[in-house]
C-alpha cells in the first residue's frame, strides 16, 4: 500500500496590527494583546509552512541578538 502524503506549494501570509482587548492573551496578569482590525501587510511566498517557520525563527534569534547587544545587561557595574 502507497504511503499518501499532502504538500503546499507556497504559503499566504497575513499580518495584522496588535490591539488591546478582551479576546487576547494573557487571560490574567497583564493587558490582553490580540489582533486588530487593520491588516499590516499581506504577501505569499514559495515554500511550505515549515520553511516560512524556520526562517521565521532565524529571522527572531537574529534580532534578539541586535537587541541584546545594544541594551546593557543588567549586573554591569558603573565606574564613576
Amino acid at each position: 500500500k502507497a504511503k499518501k502524503s499532502v504538500s503546499f506549494g507556497v504559503v499566504s501570509v497575513r499580518e495584522y496590527n496588535r490591539a488591546m482587548g478582551e479576546d487576547g492573551v494573557p487571560a490574567d496578569g497583564g493587558w490582553p494583546l490580540g489582533l486588530g482590525p487593520r491588516i499590516v501587510s499581506e504577501y505569499t511566498l514559495p515554500g511550505s509552512a515549515l520553511d516560512f517557520e524556520k526562517k521565521r525563527q532565524q529571522e527572531l534569534q537574529q534580532r534578539y541578538q541586535r537587541i541584546t547587544k545594544q541594551t546593557p545587561q543588567p549586573n554591569s557595574t558603573l565606574e564613576t
